[in-house]
């Protein structure tokens, strides 16, 4: 026994649980199970990773087990970073928080996968994060292969950290966190288990027929746009952001202006208004510029991303009228989407 916690989780959407989208969480470090202690000592070792690791790979295996089921994401926090490891071992996308995994824990094969393919992993840490800085060795001799991703807060209490509606994480100024990566991850999610599907056709008949070949490009041809989608709507709201920011400091800038400098006593509000003027400070020369750019640059990634949204609708729209015109292959994508 080992003290391990986990659970499997999977979303409902429209009223349905998707267990194509399977996540296998593992918990943190329960102070007063003194197994639990024992494993997080042994994780801070440079070559011995937590005594909880063996627990979770077989319980990892035995989700991964369920014919219908696809595990698309890994997660874990604190003590149970070591989620990474299993998320390198079988190429599955992996996020964790606050975690002091060893990286050195890792055997060759995942360290090249790592190394490799970086954007699988995210390894969340607040900066001022005592806990995990006084456990964390791996500031010693390791390299994280850029998975840990830095962000603004102190607490190590996993109920730090914020989330929107939508699933993005958010640091203590409510600004999203890494937005890029998130986007990728997303696109991951859906690789894996269009992997899966592809290896279970494969395995069933040995070569692909002409419908599963249809199936095949059309899961890929939806996920592919769908991530382009997922990519593009994050970079728009970014820029959307740092616009609204821009366009609010440039206005606070400005109004600057409008206080009398200290020392000048002899000018009127206008008589200040029109020396600034004069030397070409006005709203139009320091507010307007910086609107003006900054909603190009905003409409510019909007209208990219109506187009990745209606390249999206074309495919699903292109592929639902395959199915209406063929049953057959229509009752094939139905039975084939449950893999």
């Amino acid at each position: 026994m080992s003290g391990y916690q986990g659970m499997a989780v999977a979303p409902i959407i429209k009223g349905k649980v998707d267990y194509n989208s399977v996540a296998v969480i593992s918990a943190a470090t329960d102070s007063s199970n003194y197994k639990d202690l024992i494993g997080a000592v042994s994780s801070a070792q440079p070559h011995q990773s937590s005594t909880q690791l063996k627990s979770a790979d077989k319980f990892l295996k035995e989700v991964q087990s369920h014919d219908k089921w696809t595990v698309t994401q890994l997660s874990g926090y604190s003590q149970s970073a070591y989620m990474l490891k299993l998320g390198a071992k079988y190429h599955i996308p992996t996020t964790v928080f606050n975690g002091w995994f060893r990286y050195s824990t890792l055997n060759e094969d995942e360290k090249k996968f790592m190394a490799k393919h970086p954007e699988y992993f995210a390894n969340f840490r607040h900066k001022e994060d005592n806990v995990t800085w006084w456990n964390d060795f791996n500031k010693l001799d390791d390299k994280d292969y850029g998975t840990v991703k830095w962000v603004n807060g102190k607490s190590h209490k996993i109920e730090s950290w914020k989330f929107t509606d939508d699933g993005k994480l958010k640091d203590e100024k409510g600004n999203i966190v890494n937005p890029k990566s998130l986007a990728i991850q997303s696109v991951l999610y859906e690789e894996v288990h269009f992997q899966k599907a592809k290896a279970k056709l494969k395995k069933s008949g040995g070569k692909l027929s002409h419908s599963e070949k249809v199936y095949l490009d059309s899961e890929q041809a939806i996920f592919i746009a769908n991530g382009l989608t997922t990519a593009s709507q994050t970079a728009s709201d970014d820029i959307k952001k740092n616009a609204e920011l821009a366009k609010e400091k440039a206005s606070e800038l400005f109004a600057k202006t409008k206080v009398m400098p200290p020392g000048i006593t002899d000018l009127s509000p206008e008589e200040l208004a029109d020396a600034y003027s004069e030397g070409g400070v006005r709203e139009d020369t320091i507010v307007t510029p910086i609107e003006t750019f900054f909603d190009e640059k905003v409409t510019n990634a909007q209208e990219i991303t109506t187009s990745y949204i209606n390249l999206q609708k074309q495919i699903e729209s292109g592929v639902q009228k395959l199915l209406e015109e063929d049953s057959k292959l229509a009752g094939e994508f139905k039975e084939w989407s449950q893999y």
